[in-house]
């Protein structure tokens, strides 16, 4: 018993790195987009950048947010 929620444990370890990896990535290639996109398709980027935050960083995702409303 002890064994197996050790091993679940560690996969869910896993599985939660993985995740926060993909995510920055996804993250990353958004930002990148950001400056070459025309102005009008801009809010919508950003407010793609502010959906990518949530899960790990709710205060950049609202200064994104912010952002598109902005514009």
């Amino acid at each position: 018993m002890r064994k197996t929620l050790i091993i679940a444990v560690m996969l869910l370890g896993s599985l939660i790195t993985a995740y926060g990896q993909a995510n920055s990535k996804l993250t990353d290639s958004l930002l990148n987009r950001l400056n070459k996109v025309k102005l009008e398709e801009k809010a919508a980027l950003l407010n793609q950048v502010a959906q990518s935050y949530i899960p790990d960083n709710p205060s950049q995702c609202l200064l994104y947010a912010q952002k598109a409303l902005d514009l």
